[in-house]
């Protein structure tokens, strides 16, 4: 059996990590979502707002301790934009893949 074609240029993992996300679609929102996968060119995430492709986002990605080979945690504040937006099998819960445009990684104190 063959293995479907991956057309993605970069390996997602599968992580599930808290992300914040304020956007400026209209009107000023920030809302709370988690990762459903992660690679260095974007992410999926499920959140309770329809978004549509083109639209911009500022994220902020908490890594888990684990990740950090320091005993602090790491963030990744992001820019992003979003390529694909669906409707989740719960009703108002939405799939949205985004690809990164900028990001920049702290360390949390």
């Amino acid at each position: 059996m063959n293995e479907p074609f991956e057309r993605r240029a970069c390996l997602r993992l599968p992580v599930r990590w808290p992300v914040r996300i304020a956007a400026s679609n209209g009107k000023e929102i920030t809302l709370d979502a988690v990762t459903e996968n992660l690679s260095s060119q974007g992410f999926y995430c499920w959140v309770r707002c329809a978004f549509k492709p083109g639209d911009t986002l500022h994220c902020v990605i908490e890594f888990p301790h684990r990740v950090s080979i320091w005993a602090r945690k790491l963030r990744m504040r992001c820019e992003a934009e979003v390529v694909r937006s669906e409707c989740g099998s719960e009703i108002g819960l939405y799939g949205v893949a985004c690809h990164i445009k900028d990001y920049s990684i702290e360390v949390v104190d």
